[in-house]
């Protein structure tokens, strides 16, 4: 499923029902929703002892932007020279000529999706 998309801004709504179907199928009992309003949506999705990965979409006047957080690592991304694609347990990031960036998502112990830092 493709987000749809303006010319700069991530379809919050694609990304949140993305993240909501990504709870139940999540090997990590934490992922959940943190934030959700008018200025972000913090998505938590994984939390072990020694890390937290967080993905987190903050909303821009001009233009939206993603972040990936695992721990102090963050790598970031504008959403007017991306684009998004939401899968099964898989987020992409692509060029605009839809070449992938990076990925991340959930999956079981032994596969967790890979989180781009």
């Amino acid at each position: 499923m493709e987000a749809e998309q303006t010319r700069r801004h991530l379809d919050a709504g694609k990304f949140v029902e993305w993240c909501e179907n990504q709870i139940p199928q999540s090997q990590s009992p934490s992922a959940r929703i943190i934030v959700n309003n008018d200025d972000m949506i913090r998505f938590r999705l994984r939390e072990e002892s020694d890390y937290v990965e967080d993905i987190v979409v903050h909303k821009g006047r001009e233009a939206d932007s993603i972040r990936f957080e695992k721990n102090d690592e963050v790598r970031g991304f504008r959403s007017h020279r991306r684009s998004f694609t939401f899968h099964d347990k898989t987020m992409i990031v692509r060029t605009k000529d839809g070449q992938e960036i990076c990925r991340a998502g959930t999956g079981t112990r032994n596969k967790k999706g890979p989180f781009p830092l």
